[in-house]
């Protein structure tokens, strides 16, 4: 399925406006639009092709069944639980062949906090991964919304979580 970000245009024009050149509100959002672009999902941040006023867009133009056969699945990643959590949750994915792969949590803005899996290659199975809520440094994080990026060969697949403290 299509991902789409979103803005909040209609609640603060001036800030939140994603056309608005050099600012940070811009930036950020270029950043997590490339993100998504280079993970594989449809996305749009161009106010002319989405707007609060214009649903269409978000309409299905094609059925899971097409996209699965069109892109090869080494892997299924599943949503994390609980979400949202506090202090401990749940990443799971299969893979289904032996693979090299990456396991990475990223803020909103774009930024690695976490590598969980660096590099390593593993069996084909059933996995969980644990993560505490911390940084590569041991901190703790604030709360918000994270996303967790599975790195597998060629291919990836980012979801979002959310941290409540």
């Amino acid at each position: 399925a299509a991902k789409y970000i979103l803005t909040p245009i209609a609640v603060d024009p001036y800030n939140t406006n994603p056309d608005r050149p050099g600012s940070n509100y811009k930036n950020n959002l270029d950043v997590w639009t490339n993100c998504l672009r280079d993970s594989g999902f449809a996305c749009t941040k161009d106010s002319l092709e989405m707007s609060v006023y214009d649903r269409g867009v978000l309409s299905v133009t094609s059925s899971d069944n097409q996209v699965d056969q069109l892109t090869p699945r080494f892997f299924q990643l599943y949503q994390n639980f609980p979400n949202p959590f506090n202090s401990q949750t749940i990443i799971t994915f299969e893979l289904l062949q032996s693979a090299n792969l990456q396991l990475h949590i990223y803020d909103t803005n774009g930024s690695l906090v976490k590598s969980l899996i660096r590099g390593e290659t593993r069996d084909a199975g059933s996995y969980q991964i644990n993560w505490d809520g911390t940084n590569d440094q041991g901190q703790i994080l604030s709360s918000g919304v994270y996303f967790y990026k599975l790195i597998v060969g060629d291919f990836s697949e980012t979801k979002a979580m959310v941290l409540e403290k």
